[in-house]
């Protein structure tokens, strides 16, 4: 679980992230669009938050309560930060910078699909404290048992003068013409 993830698993965001991100798409469509062009908003939020207090909410009173303080005691801040990160971070054409692998909602519908998936397991296997690792594990002992249990052992005379074991697959009758009992 990345830090996103946590976060919105414990409930609580940064009121600023959403105030830098509408400052900066306000001051992104006043640009010419060859210059917009070579500007990361990515890039341009981070360096500003950067620079910037946070203002977390848990609550729905708490984020009315933290965006009308950013609004009232930060908004020159947040029009400046952003003006100076439009500065520091306008993309040389030449400098290549790799973002983050996936975005915040891949990772959630990343992250939803796998519990869901999990939680499958866990009602299969009738254990509702199952972990990934524990769900794997499981699943090998599974497997291996099916395996050992799906090959019937039957007897087959030896080529050595021996009589030796051969396993048969699963379904198969005994054909005393087969090949398999005449060698």
């Amino acid at each position: 679980m990345n830090s996103i993830q946590l976060a919105e698993y414990r409930g609580y965001k940064n009121v600023m992230e959403f105030l830098v991100a509408e400052e900066v798409d306000r001051q992104l469509s006043k640009l010419p669009p060859k210059l917009a062009m070579y500007i990361r908003s990515l890039e341009v939020e981070t360096y500003a938050l950067n620079r910037l207090p946070s203002l977390y909410a848990s609550s729905e009173r708490g984020w009315r309560y933290q965006r009308m303080k950013a609004e009232k005691e930060f908004q020159k801040n947040i029009a400046t930060g952003v003006r100076q990160a439009f500065s520091a971070v306008q993309a040389d054409p030449i400098r290549c910078s790799n973002p983050l692998s996936s975005s915040e909602k891949d990772d959630s519908q990343e992250n939803e699909e796998s519990q869901t998936a999990l939680q499958e397991i866990r009602d299969l296997l009738q254990q509702p404290d199952l972990s990934w690792t524990g769900a794997v594990e499981e699943i090998k002992k599974l497997v291996k048992e099916k395996n050992r249990s799906s090959r019937r052992a039957i007897w087959r005379p030896g080529t050595y003068g021996m009589n030796s074991i051969q396993s048969r697959p699963p379904g198969r009758q005994e054909d005393w013409n087969d090949p398999l009992y005449s060698q």
